[in-house]
């Protein structure tokens, strides 16, 4: 059987793929009836500063929450029942896609104005959290609208994400079994039917060069968080002249903005690099991604210090440390690739050992086979040529270092 060695039939897969993507909408149902009721039990007392602009905020949020929570439910409804997920998605699969672009929106503006210190919804000027609810449902219900954007995009272009965030040894001893399987059916009587030896979609495609591709996207986001974050602290707190600029303070916030903006290029051109040729030179790819580990450990040490301007619990340093991680993460995924590498190249060499072997074995079956006669095997090369005073002989021929008679 082809299947041999995949662990679920197709309609398993469909069922269990809908069953997914009915449990992220319920998720993301969730999340957001959680920052709506934060919003609108928001205590304003707490901030001190609250202004008209945080009040404006304020209207907006409730009333992005509010729509999003809306179409968040029907289609939390919608999926649940089959009859009416044939009528709205099913038969108009573009529907769904446009719905979770519209709410991914909607949450992206809902991030800037919760977690943003200008704003005094979730944080304080400092950046700390101060309404954990809003702040951290927030942010993951923004997180489950990627996660139901990358579902979508899979399952209507057929671009396979999620299998690659699974390890590359799996994969590889995917493709090694079913390779295997095609040698021969079920009762060992031969190579399976042509019908039969198309592996599953997705499965020989796979790669770990995609998996350090999630990494360096991932990584590019979180740097652009950390630098638009410290960016944004130093206009609130070091734009005044040199004598009252405190310090550390700013110079660390400095270094935060540079680190963020280096992690930004360098991931942005991987990505570019990685979408437009395929792959990426495994030597440059590992010196960037050291660089960044070197800079991430630096700026983590110094920006999430007492003293630095992401020691509140913030935007600052919680991405400082995802996008350290995210590095950490492209560094796994570069020593995997140097161990299949390796793998490789040594089964590769086994292989033309043994085939090398079997050549050699083959020419001395054909030249020095059975003598005529039924006299035994003829010897080998390596026995004629053993010793140059030896003679050997042979049926009807006498072979010796000096000559040859009949």
């Amino acid at each position: 059987m082809i299947f041999n060695s995949y662990p679920i039939s197709h309609t398993s897969h469909i069922v269990s793929f809908q069953s997914t993507i009915d449990q992220l909408w319920s998720i993301h149902l969730t999340f957001n009836t959680i920052v709506l009721i934060a919003i609108l039990s928001r205590d304003v007392e707490n901030n001190v500063d609250e202004n008209n602009d945080s009040k404006q905020n304020e209207s907006w949020a409730i009333a992005l929450s509010i729509l999003s929570f809306i179409l968040s439910l029907i289609f939390t409804i919608v999926n649940i029942l089959p009859k009416y997920r044939t009528i709205l998605i099913e038969n108009n699969p573009k529907v769904e896609g446009i719905i979770i672009v519209i709410l991914t929106i909607f949450w992206i503006t809902l991030v800037a104005i919760v977690s943003s210190p200008t704003s005094g919804l979730a944080v304080y000027d400092d950046g700390a959290v101060y309404l954990a609810n809003l702040y951290y449902f927030t942010w993951s219900a923004f997180i489950m609208c990627v996660i139901l954007g990358s579902f979508y995009v899979e399952d209507r272009f057929q671009v396979q994400i999620h299998s690659h965030l699974r390890g590359s040894q799996n994969q590889n001893q995917n493709v090694v079994n079913y390779s295997n399987s095609n040698d021969s059916n079920d009762d060992g009587s031969g190579p399976s039917s042509p019908s039969s030896t198309q592996p599953p979609q997705g499965l020989v495609k796979a790669n770990t060069k995609i998996d350090s591709f999630i990494f360096w996207t991932a990584c590019m986001v979180s740097s652009l968080i950390v630098m638009g974050t410290s960016a944004d602290i130093y206009n609130r707190n070091c734009e005044v002249a040199v004598e009252f600029k405190p310090q550390p303070f700013c110079g660390r916030s400095v270094f935060a903005i540079t680190t963020g903006t280096i992690g930004v290029v360098f991931s942005l051109v991987m990505i570019i690099m990685k979408i437009s040729i395929g792959i990426t030179p495994f030597l440059m790819e590992l010196g960037i991604a050291g660089i960044l580990f070197i800079l991430y450990c630096l700026e983590i040490v110094s920006v999430t210090a007492q003293q630095g301007p992401g020691a509140p619990l913030g935007n600052l340093y919680y991405f400082s440390w995802i996008s350290f991680f995210c590095i950490f993460g492209v560094g796994k995924c570069c020593y995997e690739d140097y161990v299949s590498i390796v793998e490789t190249s040594e089964l590769e060499f086994q292989q033309q050992r043994e085939m090398r072997g079997q050549r050699h074995n083959d020419v001395n079956g054909h030249l020095y086979g059975s003598a005529p006669g039924g006299n035994g095997p003829l010897p080998s090369l390596e026995q004629m040529s053993s010793s140059d005073d030896e003679e050997i002989q042979l049926p009807g021929i006498i072979v010796s270092s000096t000559s040859t008679s009949l």
